[in-house]
């Protein structure tokens, strides 16, 4: 009998254990740099979930990567519309990846595997110098670089009017080229160029006309 009731404690607890493992989605991967390829540690990982009919993202769990960049973290198997896992580090843009409920599997490792942008700046200095007036415009047409960041400048056409004395800052991708035209309007002074944006760094661009 104790025989019969050890060997029918381990079908419960077994059965319970695969029950448990359904009910969960596990989610998992490796976090790389853009710069070196290597995996990047002290990432933080963070899931959001996002419920059928409705627009609210809620925080579901939160974990980091280890020294070589990999990742672990089991999200209960809820029924939601999608999942969003979030990373960020320091210096480097956030990534996210999207997935549809039905995209993920409780049988097996739900895979991401990222790479992380390194963040680099293009500080623009533009000075109109003496004589000046009003009617000197600047425009500068920013033709390559980053633009889906809140700290990216937009690709296209901006205007500087008069009297012009501004700095202002362009994020890009480090290690890589932001090209750009200038022209002052009615007069010889135009000019086609590009900065090498240096990861982790601010690269000074001055514009003096």
């Amino acid at each position: 009998m104790k025989i019969i009731y050890f060997a029918l404690t381990l079908s419960v607890l077994a059965l319970f254990s695969c029950k448990k493992k359904e009910l969960e989605f596990n989610l998992t991967g490796y976090v790389s740099s853009s710069i070196s390829n290597q995996g990047l540690s002290n990432v933080n990982v963070e899931v959001y979930t996002i419920e059928i009919g409705k627009n609210i993202e809620s925080l579901k769990g939160t974990t980091q990567t280890d020294g070589a960049g990999k990742y672990s973290i089991n999200i209960d198997r809820s029924k939601f519309e999608k999942l969003i896992i979030v990373f960020t580090k320091e210096n480097y843009f956030k990534h996210s990846k999207t997935y549809f409920f039905d995209d993920l599997t409780a049988d097996e490792e739900n895979v991401t595997n990222p790479t992380l942008e390194a963040k680099s700046f293009t500080r623009f200095i533009i000075k109109n110098q003496p004589p000046n007036n009003d009617q000197d415009v600047l425009k500068i047409q920013k033709v390559n670089g980053k633009t889906d960041c809140s700290e990216c400048c937009p690709d296209g056409e901006s205007f500087y009017t008069g009297k012009v004395d501004t700095i202002f800052k362009c994020a890009n991708t480090g290690d890589t080229y932001m090209k750009f035209y200038w022209w002052v309007n009615g007069s010889e002074s135009y000019g086609y160029d590009s900065v090498l944006n240096v990861p982790f760094e601010t690269t000074d661009y001055i514009l003096e006309y």
